[in-house]
């Protein structure tokens, strides 16, 4: 079996760690045009310093066939979503990462599949990768903010290439909690999940 581990870079910690300031504002980038599709394009925080950052999916081909879309995190110059509400995540606001793996898995059959030769993509705990499994790939797949008033906001890649789910808009896919480890973002350490 491949594997393969993706690591946030030091600068996307950064940037979502900065969010610890408190957040006011939320905002989506983009929708899929085929509304058999959800989630969104990307996300942008505006913190109570009124520091913007966006938060989308990345995308790694790691082999033929095998590509995964781990969460990835920016400053970014201004705020510049069409879709926003207030939002108040009073500091200090914890982050946490989410901690996910993807893998193929040829033992599992894809019937309506198209094209030559399809192999099933499967996602879980690192720990749930089965023996069956021809390649993986540990990454971190979406991040959660929780305020000190006790409300929180959960971003996630959904399986739709480079769509992210963000609890706090509509139409925006399904997350599986139960697919990730969580992992938190502490001032002292942040290159420990390098």
């Amino acid at each position: 079996m491949n594997l393969y581990k993706v690591a946030l870079p030091l600068e996307d910690k950064m940037a979502l760690a900065a969010a610890r300031s408190g957040i006011r504002r939320i905002g989506a980038i983009g929708r899929p045009k085929d509304p058999q599709f959800e989630g969104i394009f990307g996300c942008e925080l505006e913190l109570v310093s009124g520091e913007v950052i966006l938060v989308e999916a990345g995308q790694y081909d790691l082999e033929y066939k095998f590509e995964v879309f781990p969460i990835k995190a920016v400053v970014a110059s201004s705020f510049t979503a069409h879709e926003a509400h207030a939002v108040v995540l009073q500091p200090p606001v914890e982050v946490h990462l989410l901690e996910t793996a993807d893998w193929l898995d040829p033992s599992i059959p894809c019937e309506g599949a198209i094209g030559q030769n399809p192999i099933m993509q499967c996602q879980g705990l690192p720990i749930d990768v089965p023996v069956s499994a021809v390649a993986a790939c540990q990454y971190f797949g979406g991040v959660e903010f929780r305020g000190s008033n006790g409300e929180s906001i959960l971003i996630a890649t959904l399986p739709f290439p480079y769509a992210i789910h963000v609890s706090a808009f509509e139409r925006c896919g399904k997350v599986d909690r139960a697919t990730f480890n969580v992992r938190s973002v502490d001032d002292t350490d942040l290159t420990h999940f390098v």
